[in-house]
């Protein structure tokens, strides 16, 4: 830890009360991307350095280095397992063992930019997006690329997968949520309403309802089905 410089801290709260829970103290570098297994039990953060910190009960956080530059996208696996974690710099995704950081692999491809990454319910796929306007699909364990849905017409900020692993959604600086099939790659529903970028989007556990906050301040909420 550098001297003169404050420990960055990732802070756990009760989510009905907003009671703090917890505070976990990392590296004095600023913490650019965090994930958290279902459990609760084990948190994943990245950082600017390109390290990858992995904390687990209170057990004192493993840290390795992950990429070359500012890790801007993670994702952990809903079972706990895998990381997956991209730089927005060298435009990779990588897979890594959570219980050991050994690295598993590197999928194939480069996004341009990539902010965001995803990983589906039963780890089967991966999905990524970033400054080239096009959001990636990959099968996890091989690390192949099996679509590039092409869509929106700048940026994505932001991707995530349906709980049921069968649609992609995507945010993008065009202002727009775009919803893709997993299977076909096809597009199916374009939701617009935000003025400004979209900063980030979600699903409901049972697949009904498409969250999306933008730089308008406005959270928006959609039934999936909505054109």
């Amino acid at each position: 830890m550098e001297r003169g410089r404050p420990a960055r801290k990732v802070s756990g709260r009760d989510a009905l009360t907003g009671e703090l829970q917890r505070t976990l103290t990392g590296p004095s570098v600023r913490i650019t991307s965090l994930a958290m297994s279902a459990d609760g039990g084990r948190i994943v953060v990245g950082d600017t350095n390109g390290m990858v910190t992995i904390w687990e009960a209170d057990r004192p956080g493993r840290a390795f280095q992950g990429h070359a530059g500012s890790i801007q996208g993670l994702a952990l696996s809903a079972d706990g397992r895998h990381i997956v974690s991209a730089s927005g710099a060298a435009g990779t995704v990588k897979v890594w063992d959570a219980l050991t950081g050994q690295w598993q692999r590197t999928l194939e491809g480069q996004v341009r930019g990539i902010v965001g990454v995803a990983i589906s319910a039963a780890g089967r796929h991966i999905v990524g997006g970033g400054l080239d306007r096009t959001v990636k699909v990959w099968e996890a364990a091989p690390g192949k690329e099996t679509f590039t849905l092409k869509g929106h017409v700048d940026a994505i900020t932001r991707v995530a997968i349906s709980a049921d692993s069968q649609r992609i959604v995507s945010g993008s600086v065009d202002a727009t949520v775009r919803v893709w099939d997993m299977a076909t790659g096809q597009q199916q529903l374009t939701l617009k309403g935000h003025a400004f970028l979209v900063m980030c989007v979600a699903t409901s556990g049972d697949d009904r309802r498409i969250a999306a906050g933008g730089r308008d301040g406005i959270v928006k909420i959609w039934e999936a089905t909505e054109p």
